[in-house]
């Protein structure tokens, strides 16, 4: 039997990227270790082409791989507070995670599917919030089910902002993933002249409805600034007209929504959020987060006080004793303080060299090639959008330590994965 390495790669994205987008439900049913075995096993099948098909690395490769190779060992080597308390899963999480960004090694061919991944493995979640906002009283089946209301539902009287997951938070990530890569598609047919498809277009207008209905300020925001950069990095030369362009539906977009306001629920809950920004309650908690963070970063400003620290050191001094026990150990709603508190000057600046070296080739590849196949820049589109939303979203959310960091290092596999193909057809290395 031929050992068909897309095949295997595709089956790993799809196993992983159920995880990631339903891992509530996932753990729930999977007793104690098998969740651990489950992402380590497709993790590696993921990897497994590697030892069959083992191929060279030009210099921007190798430059990725050491750059997220050393983002691995500051992890294990530094002081690893999670291995010090004993919690291996989110090491193993964090790790996995990551790895997914080396599969980009095994060719392009698996990648043809990727966008239709992403869109299919996560729209269940568009369908769920909409579910339960028609029919608000079977919302009971998912209380019953973690048996507590997931944050952000009031209690369960608006559990279609959570969906089937866990926390509104955690919906608004998934079903943004879901917008942006329906979202480049639509932005690519429209860039090159192509007729749009009309299944494509209600898909992605349902799933920005069901974003909006979430209610996550950060998500609708950084959504729409990350495919507005991306729409410039792709189409550079012309710049100044689509300012002008993006400016007109900006103003059309926020004019619309504040009449809709007037009419639409959600849509006036969700303006009033961005109104309070700042001031509520949700903010002020970050704010306490980030001066702790800031805090023991001063204290340990080269190395941090080993990665995974900041949770525990949350649990010691922030948490509540009358708060679930799911509340009492909070990573610090921002990546790079985070990364600043546990890893230092230098852990920050081993993320970052990853981060820009990662979105530095595939971009590049966006813009040097014009001529690709279309399925090939519709995959440049969206791996290059899901890198700018998450380090937009880095600033308010915890991507590099949940699940958020499979949807990002999936597109960077992705987006490497035909980067690698531009360079050798326009003779690079």
């Amino acid at each position: 039997m031929k050992f068909n390495s897309d095949k295997v790669v595709t089956l790993a994205s799809i196993f992983l990227l159920i995880y990631a987008n339903y891992y509530a439900i996932l753990n729930s049913v999977l007793p104690g270790p098998y969740k651990y075995i489950y992402i380590a096993f497709f993790t590696l099948l993921g990897l497994s082409p590697y030892f069959f098909f083992h191929k060279s690395f030009n210099k921007k490769e190798l430059g990725v791989l050491g750059a997220w190779t050393l983002v691995i060992f500051e992890m294990l080597l530094n002081r690893n507070q999670d291995i010090i308390n004993g919690n291996l899963f989110f090491l193993i999480r964090a790790i996995c995670g990551i790895l997914i960004i080396f599969m980009f090694e095994y060719g392009s061919n698996w990648v043809k599917k990727s966008v239709n991944v992403v869109v299919k493995v996560g729209y269940l979640n568009v369908i769920a919030t909409f579910f339960f906002l028609i029919l608000p009283d079977l919302y009971s089946i998912m209380i019953s089910f973690y048996g507590t209301y997931p944050t952000g539902t009031d209690q369960g009287q608006a559990g279609y902002r959570a969906g089937i997951a866990n926390h509104y938070s955690q919906n608004g990530t998934y079903i943004s993933f879901v917008f942006l890569a329906l979202a480049c598609v639509w932005l690519y047919h429209k860039t090159e002249a192509h007729s749009k498809n009309k299944k494509n277009t209600i898909l992605l207008v349902l799933s920005l409805v069901a974003l909006v209905l979430t209610l996550k300020r950060a998500h609708c925001l950084f959504c729409i600034l990350a495919l507005c950069i991306v729409y410039f990095i792709a189409n550079p030369k012309q710049i100044w007209g689509r300012t002008f362009k993006i400016i007109i539906l900006v103003f059309l977009g926020i004019a619309g929504l504040y009449l809709s306001s007037y009419f639409i629920p959600p849509v006036a809950e969700l303006l009033q959020r961005f109104s309070t920004a700042g001031e509520d309650s949700e903010t002020l908690a970050r704010f306490k987060m980030w001066n702790l963070a800031l805090k023991n970063f001063l204290q340990h400003p080269i190395f941090g006080i080993g990665w995974g620290g900041f949770k525990y050191e949350y649990a010691a001094h922030l948490y509540q004793s009358w708060q679930s026990e799911s509340f009492m150990h909070l990573n610090a709603h921002n990546v790079y303080i985070q990364l600043l508190c546990e890893t230092g000057i230098v852990g920050l600046a081993l993320y970052l060299f990853a981060v820009i070296k990662s979105l530095k080739i595939t971009a590049g590849a966006l813009v040097r090639d014009k001529i690709l196949e279309p399925w090939k820049r519709i995959v440049l589109y969206m791996s290059v959008t899901f890198q700018i939303f998450v380090l937009l979203y880095n600033f308010t959310g915890n991507t590099l330590y949940d699940y958020t960091v499979y949807f990002y290092a999936f597109a960077v596999a992705s987006g490497l994965a035909v980067a690698r193909t531009t360079h050798k057809r326009i003779g690079g290395s």
